[in-house]
């Protein structure tokens, strides 16, 4: 494929809602600009072309002439032979000079157009200089140098996605779901159960509280039924008052991100139990996917990859961080090959493998994305 088609067809394919990247000269690209009354493809990165065998160390569109004169000896009335694939660039170029009395015939050739200039068919030439060896052969010099080309990457950017984890993260829940899991524990050992007791097993990579309930009591050496010790929590929960829920993140923190990158939940919450809390803070507009435990399989549930792959899968994206406060967090993010931010418990001290940053307050992930930027 042709360096200049490069823009038309990876914005025909984006059109058509493929997933496209091309590579091409910025010269090719910026004369593709000019012509186009559509957007045209963003550039997603620049790379440096830098040959030391080059004059100016990288292709230069110039304008150029006899070298024993100058573009002021030149009469106002000139012949410019343009190379054809900078058509746009050029004629911009000239009606720069225009402004300043200069008229212009203006002719068009593929090919090598320095001979233009040599054989007395042009005044000037406008035209990439490489290596200068074909100016220097047709009798020409660099009068003005008009643009300098590196290559460029073609494609969609990749809108980032921040997907939360919700309990420790977004609301504190340890006087709610916490203090279900206590007493639940608690009822079935027949005695007070501290909240620091669940510290191990939550370290070991277990997240739901149902889970956690579970967990700690065989290690105790008690096996329950799970569905008792379901209902048994959900017994203890609706007995707290809900309100002693406290949000850890501030809606401004929300608005900014949203405002740059696409949001998400991957939490271990029942659906009805997350959307309640969500809406109760009014924060629910804010994320465009609500992954919950009713969303997958009781065999599936973090720490797997699942809730982050699913996450993904609705989102369309292929960049995402995940902000999260338990090992459990970690590990899934690991799991789907996931970049990982914790944030510090307020209740326990664990070990977040593999996170980039621990953050202090889930309101910082504004400054971590500053400097990722």
């Amino acid at each position: 494929m042709r360096g200049e088609d490069v823009p038309f067809w990876v914005e025909e394919f984006q059109g058509k809602g493929k997933k496209v990247i091309g590579l091409t000269g910025e010269d090719l690209y910026d004369e593709y600009c000019a012509q186009q009354s559509t957007v045209p493809p963003t550039i997603l990165a620049r790379i440096p072309w830098n040959d030391a065998r080059a004059k100016y160390g990288k292709p230069a569109l110039c304008l150029l002439g006899p070298k024993d004169r100058n573009l002021e000896d030149l009469p106002k009335r000139l012949t410019v032979c343009i190379a054809a694939k900078y058509k746009n660039l050029g004629k911009s170029y000239l009606n720069f000079l225009e402004q300043n009395g200069y008229t212009f015939k203006k002719i068009y050739v593929n090919g090598c157009v320095e001979v233009s200039c040599k054989e007395g068919i042009a005044d000037l030439v406008i035209d990439i200089v490489y290596t200068g060896k074909t100016l220097e052969q047709c009798g020409l010099k660099v009068y003005d140098l008009i643009a300098q080309s590196d290559f460029v990457i073609l494609g969609s950017p990749v809108r980032q996605s921040i997907v939360f984890d919700m309990d420790g993260v977004l609301v504190d829940s340890s006087e709610s779901y916490g203090v279900a899991s206590c007493k639940t524990v608690g009822q079935f050992l027949k005695r007070p159960v501290a909240l620091l007791e669940f510290a191990a097993v939550k370290q070991s990579g277990f997240n739901n509280e149902w889970d956690c309930c579970r967990e700690l009591l065989r290690r105790e050496g008690v096996e329950v039924d799970f569905e008792e010790i379901v209902e048994v929590f959900q017994r203890y929960l609706s007995r707290e008052i809900w309100n002693k829920e406290r949000l850890l993140v501030n809606e401004g923190t929300l608005q900014s991100l949203s405002s740059r990158a696409s949001l998400g939940i991957v939490t271990g919450r029942p659906r009805d139990e997350a959307v309640s809390t969500l809406k109760k803070y009014k924060l629910l507009d804010y994320f465009e996917v609500l992954i919950t435990r009713d969303d997958l399989s009781e065999d599936r549930q973090k720490p797997c990859a699942d809730g982050l792959t699913l996450a993904r899968k609705k989102l369309g994206l292929q960049e995402i961080v995940y902000v999260g406060d338990l090992p459990a967090d970690a590990m899934m993010a690991k799991a789907a090959n996931v970049r990982f931010v914790g944030v510090k418990s307020s209740t326990f001290t664990f070990k977040l493998e593999g996170a980039e940053q621990v953050l202090e307050d889930v309101n910082q992930i504004l400054d971590f994305l500053e400097v990722i930027k």
